[in-house]
């Protein structure tokens, strides 16, 4: 099989903004999991941080029931992260946000290991594995960082970059934002040197759209989650493959998962998926409230939280594998381990078993969102600090 294939039978899924997710997103048990997802590529171009983990085998075997803080980071306010399996890059969450860069920590000790675009609002961030990454600004431009923090190259894509990058081989593709007089547009750069290959922004290829907010590649074809509407297009060239208008709710890059033969979206108030090679709707599942967290692929499934209290584990075909409901509505999940992990509207994270949906403890943790998750690390926020933790295992 190539790497670039996801086997959705088995939960091989890809995340928006990463090249694969062979397990889940950035989370999982003995799959693959990605976090920001890392790919090998070509020897010079740039290598993805795989927004998949694979979880070791050589991993205590108890199930996971907590976390471990082991540090923090005061990142300031209104930031968000991205983690990799080496790295986790803290970048600006709000438009509105003072221009301070993206600043680079090491996933298990926390240090700082670089700062790069200090005069810049960097909204998007994809890790890469060496420890660098692929940077998003409001301004318009993409940037290469390399493990130092030096930037290998920058290139402006006249439009915001409102979706995280995916790297797929030798290429990046970008996504732009929709404004009074630029239609949004997908940009295929060079992964080793920034160079524009391609462009789509004729109307036929992005009418009735508006921000590019998810990318990801599968197969040589590039998957993008606007607010409004899913469309392919052919990584070699741009070609516009198929397009699908509806009502989404696109509001983050990882609303938009890649499987093995369908594409699932947030779509008001529940999840759509659509066939990979043609964009037909295949089903659409509503749960009692909206979901309002990022979509997290796993072993044949895809987990999501809901303003009515509930994580959803919902199947390839529609159907609805369990649904936990816990605390309070829930803002966001991840998955590490064999765990998910749930955080509740103003209160604590709750630890759930990914197979069945069983509640196995409620971490008391004041107001903790959870960024993000790598295979064995779990990243959360309290304010304006940004927390490491380690995955606590009852052996």
């Amino acid at each position: 099989m190539d790497r670039r294939q996801f086997l959705a039978a088995s939960g091989t899924l890809a995340v928006a903004g990463c090249l694969r997710l062979s397990g889940e997103d950035a989370e999982t048990t003995n799959e693959s999991t990605t976090a920001d997802a890392a790919t090998s590529t070509t020897d010079t171009a740039i290598e993805t941080e795989e927004a998949t983990t694979t979880e070791a085998t050589t991993e205590p075997s108890g199930p996971v029931t907590g976390l471990e803080a082991d540090w923090t980071h005061d990142a300031g306010s209104n930031f968000d992260a991205s983690v990799g399996s080496d790295a986790v890059v803290v970048k600006s969450q709000s438009w509105s946000s003072a221009a301070d860069g993206a600043t680079a920590l090491a996933a298990d000790a926390g240090d700082r290991r670089w700062t790069a675009l200090e005069e810049d609002t960097v909204v998007t961030a994809t890790p890469l594995p060496d420890g660098g990454a692929v940077l998003g600004t409001k301004g318009g431009d993409v940037a290469a960082v390399d493990a130092d923090g030096a930037v290998r190259w920058r290139q402006g894509i006249d439009g915001a970059v409102v979706g995280r990058p995916a790297v797929a081989d030798d290429a990046v593709i970008a996504g732009t934002g929709d404004d009074d007089d630029v239609r949004p547009s997908v940009v295929r750069l060079n992964a080793d040197t920034g160079d524009v290959d391609w462009r789509v922004t004729d109307e036929d290829a992005t009418a009735d759209y508006d921000d590019a907010v998810g990318i990801a590649v599968v197969d040589d074809v590039a998957y993008v989650g606007y607010t409004n509407g899913v469309a392919a297009y052919a990584l070699d060239g741009g070609a516009k493959q198929w397009g699908a208008h509806a009502n989404l709710n696109l509001s983050r890059p990882d609303s938009l998962l890649v499987g093995d033969d369908l594409v699932y979206a947030h779509r008001s108030p529940g999840l759509a998926a659509y066939d990979r090679a043609t964009g037909a709707e295949a089903w659409f599942f509503e749960p009692f409230d909206d979901f309002q967290t990022r979509l997290v692929p796993g072993d044949g499934v895809v987990y999501a939280g809901s303003g009515d209290a509930s994580v959803y584990a919902i199947e390839r075909d529609g159907s609805e594998r369990w649904r936990t409901q816990i605390a309070g509505p829930v803002t966001q999940v991840a998955a590490a381990g064999d765990a998910l992990f749930a955080s509740v509207d103003g209160g604590d994270v709750a630890v759930l078993a990914r197979a069945d949906g069983a509640q196995r403890t409620s971490l008391e943790r004041g107001r903790t969102d959870v960024l993000a998750a790598a295979a064995t690390r779990v990243v959360t926020a309290d304010g304006s600090t940004v927390t490491g933790h380690a995955l606590v295992r009852d052996d």
